[in-house]
């Protein structure tokens, strides 16, 4: 995996230098993400299943995600995931500011400032087998027994994330 340069920040997402995506990850270093959820007409979201050669393979996911490379603003970086990840591009609507404060068993931690976007678009969607897997729609009420039932089904950063900005979806 590519070591990229992001932007150090403090608790409160004020930029104060610059760090390397490992060393973010392996002393708990605060930096950025952006994450996107695709809505059709109907109000479905689609979710990605990460991909073997990601971490937390074969997890659902954000219709898009990842974190904010150096000098970078919140909203390029999810075009640029969006583009990346799923290979379309559509107008995102700030939804609002997330958090994501989490230790992981084999010892990386996270701590992150995020900018979720929503989108709406039919598709057609061209994954990169790279990072997703496959992608797919839900109903929000079929999510949400899923994220009650079965939440091991789903990333930690998604669960907080989905938590925090619910009622801005609706």
């Amino acid at each position: 995996m590519y070591d990229s340069t992001l932007d150090l920040v403090d608790k409160n997402d004020n930029i104060i230098g610059e760090v390397k995506y490992s060393r973010a990850h392996t002393e708990g270093l605060w930096h950025r993400f952006a994450a996107v959820l695709i809505f059709n007409k109907k109000g479905e979201l689609l979710l990605q299943k990460r991909s073997a050669k990601m971490r937390g393979p074969g997890l659902l996911t954000s219709s898009a995600s990842g974190h904010i490379d150096k000098g970078e603003t919140y909203e390029d970086g999810a075009k640029r995931e969006l583009k990346e990840e799923l290979g379309i591009e559509c107008e995102l609507i700030q939804l609002g500011k997330v958090t994501n404060i989490t230790d992981y068993p084999e010892g990386l931690k996270d701590r992150e400032h995020g900018l979720i976007y929503k989108c709406i678009y039919e598709g057609p969607f061209s994954p990169d087998p790279e990072e997703v897997s496959s992608v797919k729609f839900y109903s929000l009420r079929e999510l949400e027994k899923m994220l009650k039932n079965a939440p091991e089904k789903f990333t930690s950063g998604f669960k907080n994330e989905f938590k925090q900005i619910r009622e801005k979806i609706k």
